[in-house]
């Protein structure tokens, strides 16, 4: 029986080590160390409650990434040129662009998101004095969509009265 006792440490330590990891927390809680105790809101709650929650960022936008624009080598500061669908919080012109980093060629980084020609986003994001937007970064709730993931969240705009 004194072969059992390890294993049974071994049980009792894993069940303690899994209550300090919250369920529902996805990978984005895992590297950034979001604080879990005032979670962020998602973007239909923003739409529906007209507010992204987090002041600095407050405009949400619907659009297409219709060009990317790299001023300089294939790092570093990249501009994202949008055409936004929708901005159901706050204000975003029908072209809006949006600063990002990409970082050099065989570079990864786990705290990093990119947008990319032709996909769908929802953008969480505040304007800079330059007149292009900051997005809230790979720990915010900025997300790519899907093309009914688009129709369903522009439908739920419409529904709000929302353009």
């Amino acid at each position: 029986m004194d072969g059992a006792r390890p294993l049974a440490r071994i049980g009792v330590a894993a069940v303690l080590a899994a209550g300090l990891v919250p369920f529902g927390a996805g990978p984005a809680a895992a590297v950034c160390g979001e604080d879990l105790v005032d979670p962020l809101l998602t973007i239909r709650q923003m739409i529906r409650q007209g507010t992204t929650g987090d002041p600095p960022f407050d405009v949400v936008f619907l659009g297409r990434v219709r060009e990317i624009r790299d001023p300089g080598e294939r790092d570093g500061d990249v501009v994202a040129r949008f055409s936004v669908r929708a901005h159901p919080v706050g204000l975003a012109p029908h072209r809006s662009r949006v600063r990002f980093y990409r970082p050099p060629p065989g570079v990864g980084l786990s705290e990093n998101f990119e947008f990319h020609r032709g996909r769908r986003y929802a953008v969480v994001a505040r304007r800079r004095d330059d007149g292009k937007f900051a997005f809230d970064g790979a720990c915010g709730q900025t997300r790519e969509l899907s093309r009914a993931g688009m129709r369903k969240l522009l439908r739920l705009t419409a529904s709000l009265g929302l353009t």
